[in-house]
């Protein structure tokens, strides 16, 4: 059996919907609108990090250095797509300030403290709870915008997606690289939580493909 087809047959089952958003987005990107194109290149970021990471811990190889390093590129997309469309000024100038302080403290995590190879859980949680913060203003003036539909817009479902991800993951992440709760029996269950969580992910992120790019969302409103 080669070892791409053993790669395959190992990983996780959201690693399979990774597969199929993002071979969706390839195709796709080119006929979206400049909102669209944005939201596909930033799931796209997500989604090669993904991959190359689970390729790389297939053959063994250390991979935490590509998450530290791959936070730089999906922590300004998500932030970019998201604060651009908040209309409350001061909201957006609170998520900008706050935005830069947390990315300059990951540069310095990684230069000066804990380094490439070890996982910057002193940056990556606090960067990571902030882009959960400006999911929720999006989707929370989303919400209020009456003569709109919100789910009609892939942004929407992406922000979705990520509040819960994240809000369901860090807390797991939180207690697995503080503590050495990792050494324990119950840290492999944890971790089955946290990729039900990215399963969850990329599942409404499909699910948000086929209602803002198919012809299911006329068909369901005008029955």
């Amino acid at each position: 059996m080669s070892g791409a087809l053993s790669w395959f047959l190992s990983i996780e089952i959201f690693m399979y919907l990774c597969l199929v958003v993002i071979a969706w987005l390839l195709v796709s990107i080119w006929n979206q609108d400049n909102d669209g194109k944005w939201v596909s290149a930033t799931v796209m970021i997500y989604g090669i990090n993904d991959l190359t990471s689970s390729v790389m811990a297939f053959n063994e190889i250390n991979n935490l250095w590509l998450y530290n390093l791959m936070l730089f590129p999906q922590f300004i997309m998500v932030l970019v797509i998201l604060i651009r469309k908040i209309q409350n000024v001061r909201i957006r100038w609170v998520l900008i300030s706050g935005g830069v302080i947390l990315i300059l403290f990951h540069a310095g995590n990684i230069l000066f403290l804990q380094g490439l190879h070890d996982f910057n859980n002193f940056s990556y949680i606090p960067a990571t709870t902030w882009m959960a913060t400006c999911s929720f203003f999006y989707l929370r003036e989303q919400m209020e915008k009456i003569d709109e539909a919100p789910f009609d817009k892939l942004l929407t479902w992406f922000a979705l997606a990520t509040l819960i991800d994240i809000a369901g993951s860090m807390p797991i992440l939180s207690l697995l690289g503080w503590t050495d709760y990792i050494q324990t029996s119950q840290a492999s269950k944890l971790w089955v939580v946290v990729q039900m969580l990215y399963t969850f992910w990329y599942l409404l992120i499909l699910i948000g493909l086929i209602w803002t790019r198919t012809s299911l969302r006329s068909a369901l409103r005008f029955r």
